[in-house]
């Protein structure tokens, strides 16, 4: 299954045009430690993916929320670090998943 998840504010696909990166595509399936530079990966151009498991990325209920809301959708941290992302989840323990994975 694909749900493909942009943050508010997230560029789309195409929206960067130019810097140093753009020919390149980078798939992001770190944690909470590595979204800052896949954030930095993006400012400077690359195509960046960010996969994450059908439930969502575990770091979305963690954190800072806005307006003390606790919704997923509303988690500072999330938004900030993974602006500028395109996303998709993933169940990477199916086949289908992993051919999916193998071809982005």
């Amino acid at each position: 299954m694909i749900d493909e998840r942009r943050p508010p504010g997230a560029a789309g696909e195409g929206a960067r045009d130019g810097g140093p990166l753009a020919p390149y595509r980078v798939l992001d399936l770190t944690d909470r430690s590595g979204w800052l530079c896949g954030r930095i990966l993006g400012d400077l151009g690359a195509d960046v993916v960010k996969v994450e498991p059908p439930e969502g990325d575990p770091g979305r209920r963690v954190g800072v929320f806005r307006g003390d809301d606790p919704d997923p959708a509303n988690n500072l941290s999330w938004l900030a670090y993974n602006a500028g992302k395109r996303g998709i989840t993933l169940a990477v323990d199916t086949a289908r998943g992993r051919d999916l994975l193998r071809r982005l």
